[in-house]
């Protein structure tokens, strides 16, 4: 159906062409637009496109004009939902501040499987005082904090070798010390101490030099990172003189983790975990609280060892197939003790009444006072050993079993129910009763 345009409306047409101003909804547009839409129920229905890429240059047959408008249909991994213009170059998404922004004064409503505080490529992530970098999150994994010095507001960069100072100063080396990240020269030294050798780009190390006399107290140092042959000392992370030590102290360490990688060659001293001397010990040299060795063999999984004359004892070693030595690092045994063992002995005293075994006891001397001994349910306890002895003059006392199980003697056949006077019995849980393994 063809619509006839009034002569009317065709005046006001051209009255508004002839004012450079087009009113839709309106006699009056504004003189500042070029066209004003005006409706109270309606609205402004931009072209639906459905783009391929930001880049995308060929939906829009007749080209891309910078500043097009459309509505993007197409959801992938460039482009969502919404408004997009041409800048020029490519598709540029408007977007409303507050929304999609990280705000300052912090924000509510998140959810930590869709927002977060990062990069979605394989970039860092740079934290910035003073437009100087102090705060690295790397692709890796790793965390860094750069050029950080107590005490100093601002500073020169230092690019060579640090030969005895005394003043606080940035100490950075090599031609790119400006951008070296990890805990990386990180220094407060105090005057009179004296640190000699080479800071490089790749030995991430924080020092505190406390005073003179102390010239390698060390807060956090890790180096060595894979680098070098014949190294001497090797930490992941170590914390050493936290508390007052005395004079002529040599190797105190709070915490040592070395070589948790992959090491060929020969290892001396190989420690997962050991601890320093206690404060309150004197004269002390190479004690160790903990000590793990030979994780690639089933020999010595770990040990505990004390060593404060020069001479390595492994007070206890557990092997890779869960043996347990005792005095030795070699147990054939699930456990061996080398040396003689103490257990538990008790008598029943001045007890009056029923005497209760419990996993206390081991052996237990019978005297005259009880009535009754009572042993632990053997279901409880499968495996436990006690030893029962009637001192000289009692008379019979009953032997009871709490839920009923019994004590039974194989070689008399026979279920035991009392003890008298110089009679013994050696008694060990089946898990189902207590039987009778020596008199």
């Amino acid at each position: 159906m063809k619509k006839k345009l009034f002569p009317g409306y065709s005046l006001f047409l051209i009255s508004n062409f002839y004012f450079g101003q087009v009113g839709i909804g309106t006699t009056t547009p504004d003189p500042s637009s070029i066209l004003e839409l005006s409706s109270a129920n309606k609205g402004l229905l931009i072209t639906r496109v459905a783009l391929q890429s930001l880049t995308d240059n060929t939906t829009i047959t007749t080209g891309n004009v910078e500043s097009l408008l459309v509505y993007n249909t197409t959801v992938n991994t460039e482009l969502k939902k919404g408004y997009y213009y041409w800048s020029g170059t490519k598709w540029e998404l408007l977007s409303v501040e507050g929304i999609n922004d990280w705000s300052t004064l912090g924000n509510s409503g998140t959810n930590p499987a869709s927002n977060f505080l990062g990069t979605t490529d394989n970039q860092p992530v740079l934290i910035k005082t003073n437009n100087v970098n102090r705060l690295r999150v790397g692709s890796e994994s790793s965390v860094g904090l750069t050029n950080l010095q107590s005490g100093v507001n601002s500073s020169t960069a230092y690019t060579g070798d640090v030969t005895n100072f005394n003043s606080n100063t940035d100490l950075l080396s090599g031609a790119q010390a400006a951008n070296v990240y990890g805990i990386d020269n990180l220094m407060y030294l105090r005057s009179g101490s004296t640190i000699t050798g080479t800071f490089r780009a790749q030995r991430n190390r924080l020092w505190n030099v406390q005073t003179a006399n102390y010239p390698n107290v060390i807060g956090v140092l890790n180096e060595y990172r894979g680098e070098g042959t014949d190294i001497t000392t090797f930490y992941g992370f170590q914390n050493t003189y936290d508390f007052r030590v005395a004079s002529n102290t040599t190797d105190l360490y709070g915490y040592s983790n070395n070589f948790t990688g992959q090491v060929n060659g020969t290892i001396t001293n190989y420690y997962g975990f050991f601890s320093g001397v206690h404060s309150s010990l004197g004269g002390a040299t190479n004690y160790y609280g903990f000590y793990q060795p030979n994780l690639g063999t089933a020999s010595n999984r770990f040990a505990f060892l004390y060593k404060g004359n020069g001479t390595s004892t492994k007070d206890v070693s557990v092997t890779g197939l869960g043996r347990v030595g005792v005095g030795t690092s070699t147990p054939n045994s699930q456990l061996q003790v080398d040396g003689s063992v103490s257990t538990s002995y008790i008598t029943t005293g001045t007890n009056t009444g029923t005497f209760n075994a419990n996993e206390n006891h081991y052996t237990i001397r019978v005297f005259n006072d009880v009535s009754t001994v009572n042993l632990p349910n053997p279901t409880t306890c499968p495996g436990r050993i006690y030893i029962l002895i009637g001192s000289n003059g009692i008379t019979n006392k009953n032997l009871t079993v709490t839920g009923g199980g019994g004590i039974y003697d194989d070689v008399a056949n026979t279920t035991i129910n009392t003890i008298s006077e110089r009679q013994r019995f050696q008694l060990q849980s089946d898990g189902t009763t207590w039987i009778v393994i020596g008199n």
